[in-house]
């Protein structure tokens, strides 16, 4: 069998204009193996796995303030060709803002994960813009 890629899409759009609670992504480029914590479990058999990762000051977060619903993510959320030995894994998570610790989230989203299984030759870079 030929060996082939796994890349999982991750689209995000929020249903109104995101006041708080923002959606935040790390720079994968700023991670460092540090960033993952060592569990002491190996997880099997999850049909939807999660990657903790450890919240380090040299890492780059971004979000987009008042985001609206035309507004929309698309992200590569995981690339088995990606770094490292289990491919690449975007951190992203619901922040928390200066000022908004006390107030209850509004927010309201919807998420989307498309699984894409192409052979292992396709470079993901070209299709994609600069």
């Amino acid at each position: 069998m030929d060996q082939k890629r796994v890349v999982v899409f991750n689209v995000w759009r929020p249903v109104k204009v995101v006041e708080d609670n923002p959606l935040a992504f790390c720079d994968w480029r700023s991670l460092k193996k540090t960033d993952i914590p060592d569990l002491e479990i190996e997880p099997t058999d999850l049909n939807n796995s999660v990657q903790p990762w450890k919240y380090g000051t040299h890492q780059r977060w971004y979000y987009m303030s008042n985001q609206t619903p035309e507004d929309v993510f698309v992200f590569v959320q995981h690339d088995s060709k990606g770094q490292g030995e289990h491919g690449m894994n975007v951190p992203h998570a619901s922040v928390v803002l200066k000022g908004q610790e006390n107030k209850p989230s509004t927010r309201q989203s919807y998420e989307f994960r498309i699984a894409v299984i192409m052979d292992d030759g396709f470079v993901l870079e070209d299709v994609l813009p600069n």
